[in-house]
């Protein structure tokens, strides 16, 4: 447990910058602390440290989806129209009622939702390079190449993923949906589960983004 403990502390220190790091860690092996003790409190300093830098970058990143959002809000009723029309062919073809609402509340939460989606797809270069002067490496932080690399490829992988959920996940969705018999699909139904599944597959393609920061991380 300790051998785990001493290697969370090591590799969460790495947040520090190398300095700051080399003396943490040289405090914490003079003091004698335990390993908990030692991880417990290495967590409240990045945390301290990070506090205006993180308060800063959630702000900046906020401000950049919403006038994503704001830019889908306004060309709404064509990305419903495109986002749509895998349900729209699939109820054509098995000659199944249209898309219904509960309550006249509906549509206007829904162009909400996907204003807020698209938003979180076109801010997506933004949102990488202010992630990238997070949680960066200090070695890496300003060197032009990595940030390029880094921007674009992650915001390529995002875009992919959501493009293939949105070519693949929801055409089939709909014989999933209506797999149990019912002929009566919602707007809700429909667009919580489009929704989730291109922002989840996005997300899960920004998993080699993830390694490969480690592994910067770790030859640092």
């Amino acid at each position: 447990m300790n051998r785990i403990l001493f290697w969370l502390v090591d590799s969460v220190s790495r947040c520090l910058e190398p300095n700051e790091r080399d003396a943490v860690l040289g405090d914490f092996a003079e003091s004698g602390n335990r390993p908990g003790r030692a991880l417990r409190d290495l967590l409240g300093l990045i945390v301290r440290r990070r506090a205006a830098l993180w308060g800063g970058w959630l702000l900046r990143t906020l401000l950049a989806i919403m006038i994503g959002a704001g830019v889908s809000f306004y060309f709404r009723n064509t990305i419903y129209a495109l986002l749509a029309s895998p349900m729209t062919r699939t109820l054509r073809t098995l000659r199944l009622p249209r898309l219904v609402y509960a309550n006249p509340v509906d549509p206007f939460i829904l162009y909400l939702k996907l204003s807020m989606m698209t938003g979180v797809f076109l801010a997506s270069p933004f949102v990488s390079w202010q992630f990238w002067s997070l949680v960066s490496p200090c070695r890496y932080r300003h060197q032009f190449r990595h940030v390029c690399f880094f921007v674009t490829f992650t915001s390529a992988l995002f875009l992919a993923g959501g493009f293939l959920a949105y070519k693949l996940a929801l055409p089939a969705a709909p014989r999933f949906l209506l797999s149990s018999g019912s002929h009566m699909v919602t707007l809700n139904e429909w667009w919580d589960f489009a929704i989730l599944a291109m922002v989840g597959v996005a997300v899960i393609f920004e998993l080699p983004v993830l390694f490969w920061l480690v592994y910067l991380k770790r030859a640092e």
